[in-house]
C-alpha cells in the first residue's frame, strides 16, 4: 500500500512539475510581448495579452502550490519553487510599476505617489534582469523535480 502511495505522489510530482515548466513557458513568451509591444499593438489586444500572461502566472502558481502540498513532508524543492513564483511575481509588480507606473486602480482607492516613468531606467532594467533570472531558475528546477520524480521510480 505505501508503495502505491509513494508511485502516485511521483506520478503527482512529475505531472505538477511538467505543468509548471508549462506555464512558465507560457509566461515567458506572454511576458515578451508585454515588454515590447508593437507599435501598431490596441489598447484591447494589449489587455488581452496582460490578462493572459495573469491567468498563466495564477495557474502556474496554482499549480506550484498544489507540487508544494502534495510534497511537503518528503522534499524541501517544491517549497523553494513556490518562494520562486512568489518572489518572480513581486519582481514582475516592479517591473509593471517601472515600465508602466502604478495602477489607476492604486492611485484612485489607495494613494496617489508622486512617480515619473523613465523610459530604459535602472529600475526597468534591474526589475526586468531579476524577474527573468528567478524565472529561469523556477523552470530549471521544475524540470529538474520532474526528471527526479521520474528517475525515484
Amino acid at each position: 500500500m505505501a508503495n502505491k502511495t509513494s508511485k502516485r505522489a511521483r506520478q503527482a510530482t512529475r505531472c505538477l512539475a511538467i505543468a509548471v515548466a508549462l506555464g512558465i513557458c507560457v509566461q515567458f513568451a506572454l511576458g515578451t510581448l508585454l515588454h515590447g509591444p508593437a507599435f501598431d499593438t490596441s489598447p484591447r489586444t494589449f489587455q488581452l495579452q496582460f490578462l493572459l500572461h495573469l491567468i498563466a502566472a495564477l495557474l502556474t502558481l496554482g499549480c506550484a502550490a498544489c507540487l508544494f502540498v502534495v510534497r511537503r513532508h518528503s522534499s524541501r524543492w517544491p517549497a523553494v519553487l513556490l518562494a520562486m513564483l512568489l518572489v518572480q511575481i513581486l519582481f514582475c509588480a516592479a517591473g509593471w510599476i517601472a515600465n508602466y507606473g502604478l495602477p489607476a486602480w492604486f492611485i484612485e482607492s489607495v494613494r496617489a505617489v508622486p512617480m515619473t516613468v523613465v523610459a530604459s531606467g535602472p529600475l526597468q532594467i534591474f526589475a526586468r534582469i531579476a524577474t527573468l533570472a528567478t524565472t529561469s531558475l523556477a523552470l530549471g528546477l521544475s524540470i529538474w523535480l520532474a526528471l527526479r520524480s521520474e528517475s525515484a521510480q
